[in-house]
């Protein structure tokens, strides 16, 4: 009984210290900043149905098992093993605003065209090391950066079946729009 107290007490301690540093923590100050910019975008499609997501055989997923990774390169460097690991890159222009568009009739309650980013929503962190959330979509700003970004959106409504192609717009604090476009998937 003796020893489950002290460690009780070493846990109340070790837990009021952290508690009462938190409120301290500025990434922006404590860590060096650097600027980066947004330097190219990939989609990418991927199947759930295993164990874990991985790349579609011949373009074709069930269409309870899709996942749409957008892929986000920037300038950022890498982190050599000698270089401190206290630099955090900043977009110059973060990304406020992330929508998807569906290139194909979705199913009826989404033509062609229309704005199918209710239909996805974060898988999981647990990929990858570069994994982030669409922060965006609790109107805050992508500004954060690694080399490579990569947000994973599993799909939760059910598209009809056929050939699927979707279209990504990205919108940045400045108010400027790019789109990129997924290649065709099969979904089943």
């Amino acid at each position: 009984m003796k020893r489950h107290s002290l460690q009780i007490i070493m846990l109340l301690l070790l837990l009021s210290t952290s508690a009462m540093t938190c409120d301290e923590y500025d990434a922006e100050t404590m860590w060096e900043t650097r600027p980066c910019i947004l330097t190219n975008v990939e989609i990418h499609s991927w199947d759930n149905e295993g164990e874990m997501p991985q790349t579609p055989t011949n373009g074709r997923i069930k269409k309870e098992a899709y996942i749409l990774e957008i892929r986000l390169f920037s300038d950022a460097d890498t982190f050599p093993e000698d270089c401190p690991q206290n630099i955090l890159y900043l977009l110059e222009d973060g990304i406020t605003e992330l929508n998807i568009y569906t290139e194909e009739t979705f199913n009826e309650e989404f033509p062609k065209g229309a704005n199918v980013t209710s239909c996805f929503q974060d898988y999981p962190i647990s990929l990858t090391r570069y994994q982030i959330n669409d922060i965006t979509s609790q109107q805050d700003t992508i500004k954060y950066m690694k080399p490579v970004n990569q947000i994973f959106k599993a799909l939760t409504t059910i598209p009809q079946p056929g050939i699927h192609r979707f279209s990504i717009e990205l919108i940045t604090s400045s108010g400027k729009k790019a789109e990129y476009k997924s290649d065709d998937v099969t979904l089943y």
